[in-house]
């Protein structure tokens, strides 16, 4: 549906998901069947090690900017997010920053601003099972009001310009940590420049808000 294969021949996605997931039963088998892998460090060294055309997807906000995912919003957990950069440098693999519009309009969110009970519940779920979710509702099979189908949405991806790895670097020496904050900073600029670039297309008058 989407072409990749087309648009970026020769390139094989693992697309990673939380380990928590392959414990549940039936999902597990789901997620296995969909080739998705989990999201551990040793899994992405693992893949990345394969060579060239191998990569990987990752949602680097996760559980944490679920919370923050409403409609009309674009708020990013990313400001203090450096493993997956620690990661590419490691393994001497390019970052290709990503940006999905449409997706916090699928679902409408019980609103959970910080310091609600709400929040708090969501904050202790995700301390003691490392994963949480927002409260949300959708569409039904045979309504349009209520459900937990997504609303009929569209979905624009966008991708922006590598940012190019071109050797790997050892990420525990001072060179390799400054390299760390270097990327990710960088990583930080391309997206909001990809952002600012597709926004009157498809998030016309809204704001780019990363934490």
């Amino acid at each position: 549906a989407t072409r990749f294969d087309t648009f970026y021949p020769g390139v094989n996605v693992h697309v990673l998901t939380l380990a928590g997931n392959f414990k549940v039963p039936f999902q597990r088998e789901f997620i296995l069947w969909m080739g998705i892998c989990d999201a551990s460090r040793e899994t992405c060294h693992n893949i990345l090690r394969k060579g060239s055309g191998e990569s990987i997807l990752l949602a680097v906000g996760g559980a944490e900017e679920s919370l923050d995912a409403f409609p009309g919003k674009y708020k990013l957990t990313l400001n203090k997010r450096k493993g997956f950069v620690r990661v590419a440098l490691k393994a001497g693999a390019s970052l290709v920053p990503v940006m999905s519009f449409g997706e916090n309009e699928l679902w409408k969110a019980l609103p959970n601003p910080d310091g609600s009970r709400v929040r708090q519940f969501q904050e202790r779920m995700k301390r003691l099972l490392k994963f949480t979710a927002p409260i949300i509702h959708g569409r039904g099979i045979f309504n349009y009001h209520f459900g937990l189908m997504p609303f009929r949405r569209p979905i624009h991806t966008v991708v922006g310009e590598p940012i190019l790895i071109d050797t790997a670097y050892d990420i525990e020496t001072e060179e390799g940590k400054r390299k760390v904050d270097e990327v990710h900073a960088l990583y930080i600029t391309r997206l909001r420049e990809l952002f600012n670039k597709y926004r009157d297309e498809y998030a016309q008058g809204l704001e780019l808000e990363i934490k």
